[in-house]
């Protein structure tokens, strides 16, 4: 991990995530999309990545291995009466797995939460995605429901936890 670059994303960076995000997608059938990545054009993600810069609160912070994207992190606040949360996400390359890298990235993206006055930080994690819960309880994140069929693969459900974060106190 010492060659480890953590940045914050740029919209230049579109088309390497979009790479990225059809690799990933491909490794997991934790996130929202497999193999075929998002359906943006490389265009609408760097619209995406400096929308993203220039929303109070919000971050995309990215983790390169010299040139190769390998992990994302990123920090979405919600709306309106919702503005005191944000919703996490969090990806790993598997040649990545077990090596500090999502506590790095998680270290991270919740300091720069505090700094920026959230109060609550909530994710959907799958019930059977035993490492990510491993990291996101040592983080002090608290599943607060169960989503039921939350996805559908190939004709298959796949349960989830949503989990939260109370920044408040810490």
């Amino acid at each position: 991990m010492q060659d480890l670059i953590i940045r914050q994303a740029r919209p230049q960076d579109g088309e390497k995530l979009l790479a990225y995000l059809k690799k990933i997608g491909g490794e997991t059938d934790n996130l929202s999309f497999g193999e075929e990545g998002l359906p943006l054009s490389i265009q609408e993600e760097e619209t995406y990545i400096q929308s993203m810069a220039d929303q109070a609160g919000a971050l995309i912070y990215l983790a390169f291995n010299q040139q190769d994207l390998v992990a994302s992190v990123s920090l979405n606040p919600l709306p309106g009466r919702m503005g005191h949360r944000a919703e996490i996400s969090l990806s790993i390359l598997k040649d990545y797995w077990g090596q500090g890298l999502g506590s790095l990235l998680l270290e991270k993206a919740l300091a720069y939460a505090r700094n920026q006055g959230l109060e609550f930080i909530d994710l959907d994690v799958a019930t059977d995605n035993t490492r990510a819960l491993r990291l996101y309880e040592k983080f002090a994140f608290k599943k607060i429901a169960r989503l039921e069929d939350y996805f559908k693969i190939q004709g298959n459900y796949k349960d989830f936890y949503r989990m939260t974060l109370d920044l408040r106190s810490k």
